[in-house]
């Protein structure tokens, strides 16, 4: 039989799978990937307010991380942990848990948004464009073939030439 210390360590390690806050998480990375792709003004606001969102996440999950290490400290006093203290720590990681399940549903909805699905469908298309390329043994980069596209006023370089 476990003793609670025991219990609530294999409840944690179950339930909560920490990241090591201090690396960029994917979130970042594909915002920080679509800083340059972002055409329109709706675009780079639904992506500044998503870059807020993901670094008060981080915050909030640095913070939970701080207090879960805190309470096992305590509780690795045996008899003379403050069980008051972890008591209270636990409070406000469920609260800090719960702010990160209502950040997360932001997100989510920001990234089902017609400005960042739009975004995120065009850099979908010119990555697409240059694997292709790739494939077929062509070493060029899709920007400059779409900034040279432009400059010959053609239509979009991502669509076939059918298309145009």
């Amino acid at each position: 039989m476990l003793n609670y210390a025991e219990q609530l360590k294999a409840k944690e390690g179950i339930r909560y799978s920490e990241r090591d806050t201090s690396l960029l998480s994917k979130r970042e990375i594909l915002a920080g990937a679509f800083d340059n792709v972002a055409k329109t003004d709706g675009e780079r606001s639904m992506l500044q307010g998503h870059k807020r969102i993901i670094h008060s996440l981080n915050r909030l999950e640095t913070r939970a991380v701080d207090l879960r290490n805190a309470n096992k400290q305590e509780r690795a006093k045996g008899a003379e942990a403050d069980r008051e203290l972890i008591k209270s720590r636990t409070q406000e990681i469920q609260e800090i848990e719960d702010r990160i399940a209502e950040a997360d549903k932001k997100l989510l909805r920001m990234q089902n948004a017609a400005p960042l699905r739009n975004l995120f469908k065009r850099e979908s298309a010119r990555l697409s464009a240059q694997a292709r390329l790739r494939e077929k043994g062509y070493e060029i980069d899709i920007d400059m073939l779409e900034a040279m596209v432009k400059e010959m006023n053609f239509e979009d370089p991502l669509k076939s030439p059918e298309q145009w």
